[in-house]
């Protein structure tokens, strides 16, 4: 694969407190271009004093030379802020039948969610948005301009727009952190995974504020304490606490940033449990492309044996229904479906998807009329339990 990086140079005019420098200097680009090309990278400047068709046609030369190009990355956080510039570049990738991923911020998500809905219809398949923390309290000190409540209701319009992948990063031991705040952000990372089953990647990191900006100025303002030393020999921003707050060491920070991964493990593994063939394959395929971005949900499906083999024998399968069609159940044991909410008559019918059964054949047996095994056939398919063999 090949990125092909659309960098934005005009800077953000939200004015979050780590990452704005003040009121008439918007934003603090710490980012140099150069640094972020890797090997197979392009990087084409992508500022809003550009007009669009002259960066399409530089991507064009690009994807003329690049054959295998196949995915562009907008690393500009103003992206979605002006809703024309998005609808134009929209209308232009979709003639190249680009896969593509960008920044969005929340509130420009949820005022518009028709526009979402029009960039995952033009191959977006990659949302990056800032959430940063689960408590008000500490958002409002961000100067976020959103709440826990907004950052919830996006996670349902980007599922409900059929995009593949969100991400997002919350920070553990941020400004006014303690046990409380904590929490409130633990339990809406759980519920973002939950309703963003087979699409939401939850990150965490430490607080890491660009130099100059209020935060880093003035973190006595929001009950942070900076440890100098830390700070100077500190090798990956982000990936280490080097502030405490008013209520937590640096080790409990550190502490409670690993409780918090282990908790949210626990949420993955829950929800990959009953993710459905649609969510899946969403997840995985637009237009009958790969697009697998999810690692993470990735590595909790190969924990359900009916997922995997689900997956391995059935997600690229496109035999359409027919009674005399053999039903495979993707599961060895019967009993491996005891915890799922599925009817006697739905067990019964999984009994006899061994392979040496027809639809038609599963239906004398059971006494069932074709349309009442069609139900449950589908049923079951849709649940990743069983898929159906010509022989």
């Amino acid at each position: 694969m090949i990125t092909l990086i659309l960098k934005g140079t005009d800077g953000c005019n939200l004015r979050c407190k780590y990452c704005s420098i003040g009121e008439k200097n918007t934003h603090y680009n710490i980012i140099d271009i150069n640094t972020m090309k890797y090997a197979g990278d392009y990087v084409v400047k992508f500022g809003k004093e550009l007009k669009i068709s002259h960066v399409m046609n530089e991507i064009d030369d690009i994807i003329e030379s690049n054959p295998n190009l196949t995915v562009i990355n907008i690393y500009d956080d103003t992206f979605t802020l002006i809703k024309d510039r998005v609808y134009e570049f929209c209308n232009e990738i979709r003639k190249r039948n680009m896969f593509w991923v960008c920044e969005g911020h929340i509130s420009n998500i949820l005022k518009y969610p028709e526009m979402l809905e029009y960039m995952v219809n033009s191959n977006l398949i990659g949302l990056q948005t800032g959430i940063e923390s689960g408590s008000d309290k500490v958002l409002k000190a961000y100067n976020k301009k959103t709440t826990a409540k907004d950052i919830l209701e996006v996670v349902k319009i980007c599922k409900k727009a059929g995009l593949s992948s969100l991400a997002g990063n919350f920070i553990i031991g941020g400004a006014f952190e303690d046990i409380n705040t904590y929490n409130e952000s633990l339990s809406l990372a759980k519920e973002m995974i939950k309703e963003g089953r087979a699409m939401f990647e939850c990150r965490t990191v430490f607080l890491a504020p660009y130099p100059h900006t209020r935060i880093s100025e003035h973190p006595e303002e929001f009950g942070l304490h900076p440890d100098e030393e830390l700070i100077k020999h500190s090798i990956y921003t982000m990936h280490n606490p080097v502030m405490s707050t008013d209520s937590l060491s640096i080790d409990e920070i550190y502490k409670l940033r690993k409780n918090f991964n282990d908790e949210i493990e626990k949420t993955y593994h829950e929800q990959a449990k009953y993710c459905t063939r649609k969510e899946i394959q969403n997840s995985i395929m637009k237009n009958g492309r790969m697009v697998n971005r999810l690692f993470t949900w990735n590595e909790f499906y190969e924990r359900y044996e009916h997922i995997t083999c689900f997956m391995k024998n059935a997600l690229y399968n496109k035999i359409s229904y027919n009674e005399i069609y053999f039903p495979i159940r993707t599961f060895c044991n019967p009993n491996y479906i005891n915890e799922y909410d599925i009817s006697e008559l739905e067990k019964k019918f999984l009994l006899l998807s061994d392979g040496r059964h027809t639809i038609k054949d599963i239906s004398e047996r059971l006494y069932l009329k074709a349309i009442q095994a069609e139900k449950i056939y589908h049923r079951l398919y849709d649940k990743c339990f069983v898929y159906l063999s010509e022989f």
